[in-house]
């Protein structure tokens, strides 16, 4: 299952994950959100960083109990979700300016993985061209040249 949380606002963070609004405590009968349907599965939640206050607090709270109340009268759902989370900006130097909660980052902490972008990685960028490069003079049965000026322009 997985959210994209970039330019959603409070209550649609909260429906798509959880199936309810902010004033609501539980969620509709019958209804699934993201966290519910990722039951016993995996959550991947693109762009965290753009996760509300209220949101986040819901998240944290589901994930410390793993559990979800459905309604007044039924029982909690009890969840069994493995949470991924991306962001485009480092969460720790949110936490350390106090905009992201520090108990949900610790929770998410799991693995960090820093993939630096292709510009600080021109080897590898040139390395997948010249694959690319082969892939077509096969599959068009042609030769084809790179320029140098091509090449220069790749590690400008």
């Amino acid at each position: 299952m997985s959210i994209n949380l970039y330019g959603l606002d409070q209550d649609r963070q909260l429906e798509e994950l959880f199936q309810r609004k902010a004033e609501d405590t539980v969620s509709e009968h019958g209804a699934k959100g993201a966290v519910i349907k990722a039951n016993h599965g995996t959550l991947f939640m693109k762009g965290i960083e753009y996760l509300t206050l209220y949101a986040r607090h819901q998240l944290l709270r589901t994930m410390l109990s793993k559990t979800m109340m459905k309604t007044d009268t039924q029982p909690l759902d009890m969840l069994d979700v493995r949470i991924i989370a991306s962001s485009k900006v480092n969460l720790k130097y949110l936490v350390q300016q106090g905009k992201f909660s520090e108990e949900l980052y610790y929770l998410l902490q799991g693995l960090i993985l820093e993939i630096p972008s292709l510009n600080e990685r021109l080897e590898k960028l040139l390395h997948y061209f010249n694959i690319k490069m082969k892939q077509y003079e096969e599959k068009y049965n042609k030769t084809l040249k790179v320029t140098e000026e091509v090449i220069k322009n790749f590690k400008n």
